[in-house]
């Protein structure tokens, strides 16, 4: 593939990556309601409008004149941030059914 299609594609999927997370909000994220201030992710709201913040606004500019490096670790950084997104959405604090560490015995 030759480097302007590569960076085509390359400007392509990390549009298509900074679009994922426009439905979460912070308050989302925080899920308080749900999961109560003890286990909730409140503290994590500066972080959160920040970094949605910056989706947002690298989802309107131009990528053109970026390098293919640079854009290759743009997606990089954006995927790690939808993946934790999507981590901190299921995080369920309630174990599921047989993971629980069976107290040891002594022998």
């Amino acid at each position: 593939m030759d480097l302007s299609k590569e960076e085509t594609e390359a400007r392509k999927t990390l549009a298509d990556t900074l679009g994922q997370p426009n439905k979460i909000t912070s308050k989302n994220l925080a899920r308080a309601d749900e999961l109560g201030t003890a286990l909730s992710f409140q503290s994590g709201i500066p972080v959160f409008k920040r970094t949605l913040q910056l989706f947002r606004d690298l989802s309107k500019c131009t990528l053109d004149k970026l390098p293919l490096e640079t854009l290759r670790q743009l997606k990089q950084s954006a995927d790690r941030a939808v993946q934790n997104f999507n981590q901190i959405k299921e995080f369920n604090p309630v174990p599921l059914k047989g993971t629980l560490h069976k107290p040891r015995t002594s022998s």
